[in-house]
């Protein structure tokens, strides 16, 4: 979890932005990839962009990401919806022991 504020948009796009595919590509090397793909972040005058990222190690659990339009500031929020299965076992029973030494 982080703030990394780095425009997911200007990855592979314009010259003289590296920086932005090489944290892309540490993200993808250790597992992880950005579910939001479109401006989350817009002011006059200023070009749009994706700084507002939401990570994930599982995508194919993603069901739905996305911004929410209606906007109180410049920064759109953000939602993803996960599909997420928990395995209840059965509960561990408690077994008195003592040690001896």
């Amino acid at each position: 979890m982080g703030d990394f504020n780095v425009d997911l948009l200007k990855v592979n796009g314009d010259a003289g932005h590296g920086n932005y595919t090489l944290f892309e590509e540490c993200l993808f090397r250790n597992g992880f990839a950005p579910v939001i793909s479109i401006p989350t972040h817009e002011r006059p005058n200023c070009k749009p962009s994706c700084i507002d990222n939401i990570l994930t190690n599982d995508p194919g659990n993603c069901v739905l990401s996305g911004c929410i339009t209606d906007r109180i500031g410049d920064h759109a929020p953000t939602f993803e919806f996960t599909d997420i299965e928990f395995e209840v076992g059965p509960k561990k029973k408690k077994v008195p022991t003592a040690t001896l030494r």
